[in-house]
């Protein structure tokens, strides 16, 4: 009955897709993405793979393919990366297919030969023209070298099939080997391989009809086709055609979508695309009727509903998830029986996957820190009754929903406290910050879990050390979080600019609702007595009698606060139209994105705290990165460039630090935040020392000695005895770190509590949902034997401690 429900809320989706040879069981694909899993075959054997996979297959996924396999040496990313061209390897594989199989799923392995993009010094490529994302400059392949290359395509492909592999999926795409051939961009060649369009496209032609001969009918070949290059002088539509009709007629089973290089400063697969943001370019292969073979769409299409709505409007035969299968295995399960409300979904971050994967970590995801973890990291039931344990959790952030479900999934008796009236914690900021809306989903997640596992919730309600040692609590969890950390800077608690009204009758642009609870000049008292609204909620607060837009203090020669960035993300304080932003980090680079974005934001994000806004249109995000919507341009780059829209408020981010803004944000993600804020016209002063703030402003030093760089047009760095620079603005907002919130600590250790600290009170720094999480998983996971003071983390591979310490070195010589 419940399988019929899924099936009737997604029937393209749950509809079998029949190949010929084999039919998958549905019409999604777990699509490719690199782990680390495989390469933990080179000493203990790939059965953490084998796990891995298995688990999603056990959720029902139609069709796996894993991360990328190189053919040869000269095609691993990096040293020791994942390889086959041998039977031994072929061998090591052969666990990873029989578990999938074992769960009625089917796997191809994906055959990738990075060619330029390779971390090694024995980078190959059709010519030697370096990444601007490379270490190296490749070695141009020779005539021979090209064939021997294709020849190790094709016995990969065999060694696949031999290790139990379902098919392959011989990647075309992302601008590795293959679409550096095809492209004049990175083939300078005049040889047979180069030149002429049909000469730079025998090369995947090549491989997939060889590979076509040599694995015989009944094995899956999926291409994977760049569609849109997202690069100057990349393939024309003309050219995407024409190559999606060779591979068809050189045996191609499927073919599936690439989208843009690594190296294109577009974003393709984070959380600013909207969902589903280029199912449009895989609709006009299949609307021109160029190939008969079955296409599959991808990037960000993260629910069953949004995979639904890309079949049903005929975008595609099938779609493609890696990262959301990472965040819930059982995401086609819980679907298929109705429970969308229970699915843990990829809110598209980056930072545990992708991130991970560039610094030589382990990949797992943000909201499901057990994926790549299933041998080690599991939420066994507490099978003994008298080892579950009365656990109080205070605090309803990321760390303590996380151990909260998690413990209370396992069997203990789980109470969590909450001083605010909704769960969520700072996910209630970053879900209000334009290009992060996917939190609201998190916070549904969770809302679900803490019912379902049947935790007692109380919101509204400061715990007290006295309560809970009165309670007989067996453990308790401090995860209260953070304060926001207040920087010494002359000024900073000056009344600075110009106050508003209450109400709405205001100078600067209302973002929505409550102020500070400190009185500031330009405050009415009637207006601060007022109780705080609920979180994100317009206030509706009593005026004085003298408190009216036009009337003596309150008009508008009146001042503001300087305001942290709680608020105005939580408290929606008003904000002027000028702004000077304390603090660049990712807190500061949030506060900046909510900022520069206009009205139709600021009433999405104030819609109401449970309620996920609509999805943003598609149009000006393709405008602000400057993609053409036609694909017509060659790389499917817009004719004239970018158009982002103007800014809502004039910005400048400033950090003590020297160098680049934003040094901390996420790897893959951080050019992102960068580039659209200066589009927006943000900008960016880096190594600054702040003089004070006054009337005017804020008055800094921009100090040549230390570095400092990004200042205004016209201004050269100061030195020390130099006056300071003027910022002027109408509102200071601090971003400027925060420190650990403890204060039931002590009192509870005095009074014989067994207490644990995870999430920011465990360690502030960034606001890192990242590790709250992962701490409070872990140690909900391990409580009943974890003694207090003890933080579980995620271990760091040898790969990554190498990483970490060549970057370190790196840093340091430059």
């Amino acid at each position: 009955r419940a399988a019929m429900a899924g099936r009737k809320l997604y029937p393209r989706l749950f509809e079998p897709l029949d190949l010929g040879f084999v039919t998958l069981r549905n019409r999604a694909i777990m699509g490719s993405m690199h782990t680390g899993l495989e390469e933990t075959g080179l000493f203990h054997g790939l059965e953490r793979m084998a796990a891995f996979y298995a688990e999603r297959a056990r959720g029902g996924v139609g069709l796996i393919v894993t991360g990328g396999i190189s053919p040869n040496d000269a095609g691993r990313g990096y040293p020791f990366a994942a390889k086959m061209s041998t039977a031994s390897e072929a061998r090591h594989h052969e666990v990873v297919t029989k578990a999938v199989h074992e769960e009625g799923g089917r796997i191809a392995m994906q055959v990738l030969h990075t060619g330029r993009y390779a971390y090694h010094p024995f980078a190959v490529g059709p010519s030697a023209v370096k990444a601007p994302i490379g270490w190296v400059t490749p070695s141009a392949l020779s005539g021979a070298q090209v064939e021997r290359t294709i020849d190790d395509y094709v016995r990969s492909a065999v060694l696949a099939k031999q290790a139990g592999y379902d098919g392959v999926e011989v990647m075309g795409s992302e601008g590795y080997l293959i679409n550096q051939f095809i492209v004049t961009h990175t083939n300078k060649r005049d040889d047979e391989w180069g030149g002429s369009y049909a000469n730079r496209m025998r090369f995947p032609v090549e491989i997939v009809r060889r590979t076509r001969e040599a694995v015989g009918p009944d094995f899956i070949i999926m291409y994977r086709l760049s569609m849109l290059d997202l690069i100057p002088d990349g393939s024309s539509w003309s050219e995407v055609e024409t190559l999606a009709q060779a591979v068809e007629d050189a045996g191609a089973t499927l073919i599936n979508t690439g989208i843009g290089w690594h190296e294109a400063r577009v974003p393709t697969i984070a959380t600013k695309v909207p969902r589903a943001g280029f199912s449009w370019v895989t609709r006009k292969l299949k609307l021109s009727g160029a190939v008969k073979l079955p296409l599959v769409t991808t990037n960000r299409i993260n629910m069953p509903s949004t995979a639904e709505e890309v079949l049903a409007r005929g975008d595609a035969d099938l779609v493609s998830m890696a990262r959301p299968f990472l965040a819930d295995p059982a995401l086609l399960a819980k679907a298929m029986e109705g429970r969308e409300a229970e699915i843990n979904t990829c809110i598209g971050c980056n930072q545990a996957c992708l991130d991970h994967t560039f610094q030589a970590k382990q990949a797992s995801c943000l909201v499901n820190p057990r994926a790549g973890y299933e041998t080690s990291l599991n939420y066994t039931p507490v099978q003994d009754s008298s080892k579950r344990l009365k656990v109080a959790v205070v605090g309803a952030g990321p760390a303590g929903l996380a151990f909260a479900t998690v413990a209370a999934e396992r069997g203990h008796a789980v109470t969590l406290f909450e001083a605010s009236d909704v769960v969520g914690g700072q996910f209630n900021m970053a879900k209000r910050v334009p290009g992060k809306e996917e939190f609201y989903e998190t916070i549904r997640y969770f809302r679900n879990q803490l019912q379902l596992t049947g935790v007692d919730v109380r919101l509204s309600t400061r715990a007290t050390s006295d309560s809970l040692l009165a309670s007989g609590y067996d453990h308790v969890v401090i995860a209260t979080g953070i304060v926001p950390r207040t920087p010494k800077i002359p000024g900073i608690d000056h009344p600075k600019a110009r106050a508003a009204p209450c109400g709405n009758g205001r100078g600067g642009r209302a973002l929505g609702a409550a102020p500070p609870r400190t009185r500031a000049p330009g405050v009415c008292a009637a207006r601060l007595a007022a109780p705080p609204p609920p979180f994100g909620k317009r206030p509706n607060r009593p005026r004085s009698a003298s408190c009216t837009p036009a009337s003596g203090a309150h008009a508008r020669t009146r001042r503001a606060q300087v305001l942290s960035y709680i608020d105005v993300l939580a408290r929606n304080a008003p904000v002027g139209q000028s702004v000077a932003i304390i603090g660049a980090g990712g807190i500061g680079f949030d506060v900046a994105e909510y900022l520069t974005h206009g009205a139709a934001h600021a009433a999405s994000a104030a819609a109401g705290p449970d309620q996920m806004p609509p999805p943003p249109p598609l149009t000006p995000f393709l405008q602000e990165w400057g993609i053409d919507a036609a694909n017509e341009q060659r790389g499917g780059l817009r004719e004239g460039g970018a158009a982002p829209p103007p800014p809502a408020r004039s910005v400048t981010l400033l950090q003590r630090k020297p160098g680049k803004l934003g040094a901390t944000l996420g790897k893959t993600t951080g050019w992102i935040h960068r580039a659209g804020l200066k589009s927006r016209g943000v900008n960016m002063i880096g190594g600054v020392e702040y003089v004070g703030i006054d009337d005017e402003g804020v008055r800094v030093r921009v100090n040549a000695s230390k570095g400092g760089k990004g200042g205004r047009k016209g201004e050269a760095a100061a030195g020390a005895d130099a006056p300071p620079t003027l910022i002027p603005c109408d509102t200071v907002i601090v971003c400027a770190g925060q420190e650990p919130q403890r204060e039931l600590v002590d009192e509870l250790r005095a009074g014989g509590a067994n207490v644990h600290l995870i999430g920011g009170a465990e360690r502030a720094g960034e606001l890192d949902a990242k590790r709250a999480i992962d701490q409070g998983s872990r140690l909900a996971a391990q409580i009943e034997t974890t003694k207090p003071g003890t933080v579980h983390e995620a271990p760091l591979t040898l790969s990554a401690h190498v990483y970490s310490y060549v970057t370190r070195q790196s840093a340091a010589s430059s």
